[in-house]
């Protein structure tokens, strides 16, 4: 089946066809110049001295027309840059080299598709550098390694340490960077010892961040006259290159408050070479408990559990001295009450290695996968290796069980770590470098994005059972019962994805443009991919076909059985329905037959009860019921014949009254009424009369009285 390896199609894009040019004509080194968060891609553009930023949401594969957006910086840092880091919120991007450190101020996103600033292609971002002065003025100072703080309320804590084993701490929000705090872990060589203490060892190479400790647990890293108050740290683990790790503690809120430095962290079980003298990175998966990965030039991983130490074994250790103050600092190193188990040693495969002689040493990177605590990656001058834990599933077990199961959930650690050759750049030591540029994981959907020198870019999603068969959590549940605990038996296609799990896995050959191999190592290329093939896949497909296939004669021959048995059941259910239905005819006929029968004992006992010569005690209440009713009926009788007596003497006398009333009232005949109306007639047409002669006399009067007012105005 063939596998594709650039799952999103970057390498199509525009972005990646213009950043070709440049990573091609850079000096072979691994680099880190590539970072995801919050579904944006950054990449640093070593031609332009910008960054490069692409939405992977908004492209996908064969889509080449999706702009990518330009961060101009106000002032482009002249130094060279190897490794680029962002922040959690997303808000500034720390790029830095061997010389200097640059902080990016980035812009906000709105928008349809996210973009920055709307979508414009080239937007201006501030940015400043974190003591140019200092690394200008000090060539032989080197910057090992630049983490953002996890601790930090305002995520604006850059935490920096460079090759004279001294860390500072800066505040980049606001206009200018402030250095918070400076301290230094071991020795601090001059400009002239450098080198040697490089040799022997004794400088910084890498850091990283423990889990946070609060409570109780901040105890086993300060001391009752310790000045840091803050309720939560983050303990830094430093590594140097002879293997020795220290633990130290910093209070971001008290800035005058001195670091606390314990080490170097004791490991078990002990071991001469202190478990290589060529250490060069160090992770720290936030398991519970965490798991420390020690990294060494050679290509060899330590794993480790970083668990407390017996409170006696401390005073042990403290008694024999074991603590000194470090040279040209002031700050003490104490015995930790931590301590680093040892559990697991991983060879990386550094290039093919067709001969024994192919021996290679080169830096390698860790990186973490934000998907999962149980994943990390490497990357090297010879292409990239996935490294998965089987340990932290049953680290995460142990944690969540009760107290009484705890014995019973103690992780073995039996149960190897997968390592996975994901991509070679190079087969052989004659073979030209084609170190890794760069390597960020996506988290929307799950892919790991690689970034070749030759500007070609890998993607490949992390859910593939072809790549990652173990990317299934397989996880084994208890239950338990009154009579003990059983385990719950594995399933089919868990037991198929157990069978499929590769102990080796053939890389994707990404080699270098000018790579030329001879025919004979072409053949041994062949051959070792055939064997791989052959061995790893086929044989594996092969016995999970042979399990398929008696998987499927199992379950035919339990069909079988099952339909014969299912057959069966329903002649069974057959024969139990007639014989079902007989009984209930039966039942019907008894249910009669008992009605009957009792019909006939209830005759039987009123007969029995009949003929008895006394009365029994139900009959004699019965009767003085029946007595006390009749003298009641008596009673009734009497008082309803007065009440009838008393009803016809009201009868009577209200005949009598109605007579009277009609006796009392007179009434007219039509005759009379005619008669009356009459007069009122006659009376009324008097009156009317009588009026009008009134009326007509009035008028005269008044005619007489204006005539002599008009002769009496005359004579005046």
């Amino acid at each position: 089946m063939e596998i594709s390896t650039d799952h999103l199609g970057l390498s199509e894009h525009n972005l990646f066809h213009n950043l070709s040019k440049q990573v091609s004509q850079l000096s072979p080194k691994t680099r880190n110049v590539l970072e995801c968060k919050a579904d944006v891609l950054f990449v640093w553009s070593f031609e332009e001295s910008c960054l490069l930023t692409l939405n992977i949401k908004t492209s996908s594969i064969n889509q080449t027309d999706v702009k990518y957006q330009t961060l101009v910086p106000t002032d482009p840092p002249s130094f060279d840059i190897e490794r680029l880091t962002v922040n959690e919120t997303c808000t500034q991007v720390a790029v830095f080299g061997p010389h200097g450190i640059c902080v990016l101020d980035i812009p906000q996103r709105w928008g349809k598709l996210g973009m920055f600033q709307g979508g414009n292609a080239a937007v201006t971002c501030k940015s400043r550098s974190l003591d140019e002065r200092h690394f200008t003025c000090h060539p032989h100072i080197v910057v090992k390694q630049v983490r953002w703080h996890p601790g930090s309320a305002t995520d604006s804590h850059l935490l920096v340490l460079s090759s004279e084993n001294t860390f500072h701490l800066y505040q980049t929000a606001g206009d200018r960077p402030i250095l918070l705090n400076t301290w230094t872990v071991g020795r601090r060589p001059s400009s002239a010892r450098v080198h040697i203490l490089i040799g022997l060892g004794d400088t910084s190479v890498d850091f990283d961040f423990a889990p946070p400790v609060t409570g109780n647990s901040l105890t086993l890293y300060t001391s009752k006259q310790s000045s840091l108050t803050d309720s939560v740290m983050w303990p830094i683990l430093a590594l140097h290159g002879n293997g020795n790790i220290y633990s130290v503690l910093i209070s971001l809120s008290d800035k005058a408050s001195r670091p606390i430095i314990h080490g170097p962290l004791r490991m078990h079980p002990p071991a001469e070479d202190n478990y290589g003298v060529d250490a060069c990175s160090i992770l720290c998966l936030q398991s519970v408990p965490p798991i420390v990965v020690v990294a060494t030039c050679s290509g060899t991983l330590y794993h480790c559990l970083l668990l407390n130490t017996p409170e006696e074994e401390t005073e042990e250790e403290t008694n024999r001295n074991d603590s000194w103050n470090s040279l040209n600092s002031v700050y003490i190193l104490r015995v930790s009450r931590v301590t680093l188990f040892v559990f697991e040693c991983v060879e990386l495969e550094l290039g093919l290695g067709l001969k024994d002689e192919d021996l290679y040493t080169c830096p390698i990177l860790l990186h973490r996968d934000c998907t999962t605590v149980s994943r990390y990656f490497c990357t090297h001058d010879t292409g990239v290796h996935a490294m998965s834990l089987a340990v932290v599933g049953e680290l995460e077990r142990f944690a969540e069980s009760k107290d009484e199961d705890m014995d019973l959930s103690v992780p073995a650690l039996e149960e190897h770590s997968t390592c996975q050759y994901l991509v070679c750049t190079r087969t052989s030591s004659s073979s030209p470098l084609a170190p890794v540029q760069g390597l960020t994981v996506a988290t929307s959907p799950p892919v790991l994005v690689c970034l070749l020198c030759t500007g070609e870019v890998v993607s490949l999603s992390l859910t593939s059972v072809t790549l990652f068969p173990h990317a299934l959590p397989i996880f084994e549940e208890n239950r338990q019962e009154e009579a003990g605990v059983t385990l719950k038996k594995e399933a089919f296609d868990e037991h198929v994805l157990r069978l499929l799990q590769h102990e080796t896995l053939q890389p994707i050959l990404k080699l270098a443009p000018s790579a030329d191999p001879p025919a004979q190592e072409c053949l041994e290329l062949v051959s070792r991919a055939t064997t791989v093939l052959r061995e790893e896949y086929i044989q594996r497909h092969v016995r999970v076909r042979d399990e398929i296939e008696g998987k499927v004669r199992t379950l035919r021959r339990l069909k079988t059985h099952q339909l014969q048995e299912v057959r069966s059941l329903e002649e069974e259910q057959h024969h139990l329905k007639l014989a079902a239905e007989d009984l209930a005819e039966k039942y019907e006929d008894i249910k009669d037959k008992q009605e009957e029968l009792t019909r006939r004992v209830e005759l039987v006992l009123r007969a029995v009860c009949m003929r008895q010569p006394g009365a029994s005690a139900a009959e004699k209440k019965f009767g003085s019921h029946l007595q006390t009713v009749n003298s009641k009926l008596c009673e009734y009788r009497s008082s309803l014949e007065q009440i009838r007596t008393k009803q016809s003497y009201q009868h009577a006398e209200m005949e009598k009254w109605l007579e009277q009333q009609k006796k009392q009232h007179i009434h007219l005949t039509n005759s009379q009424q005619n008669i009356i109306k009459d007069n009122l007639v006659h009376m009324s047409r008097s009156i009317r009369k009588i009026t009008s002669c009134v009326e007509g006399a009035l008028k005269v009067i008044q005619a007489d009285k204006n005539s002599f007012s008009s002769v009496a105005t005359l004579g005046r």
